[in-house]
């Protein structure tokens, strides 16, 4: 994975377990209720905002998927 990243001139971002649970509840009040594993990729372009690696003027694709139906989330302690 890391060769191809490399030859792609690709990203990887890591979020922790908060950052995922604000993109979880994020994602919800804009109407997308998705499972967790699926706000991890809303987190990782949120932080990517935050930290100027993307601009909120770049057209972005998103795949959500899943859905949060049977999720029971808490906030970590």
């Amino acid at each position: 994975m890391i060769k191809e990243i490399q030859e792609t001139h690709g990203d990887i971002e890591i979020v922790d377990e908060n950052e995922i649970l604000n993109a979880f509840t994020e994602l919800a009040h804009k109407g997308f209720f998705v499972e967790p594993s699926s706000a991890v990729a809303y987190a990782a372009h949120q932080k990517q905002l935050r930290n100027k690696k993307a601009s909120d003027k770049d057209k972005t694709v998103i795949i959500l998927t899943g859905h949060g139906l049977k999720t029971t989330l808490q906030p970590a302690s």
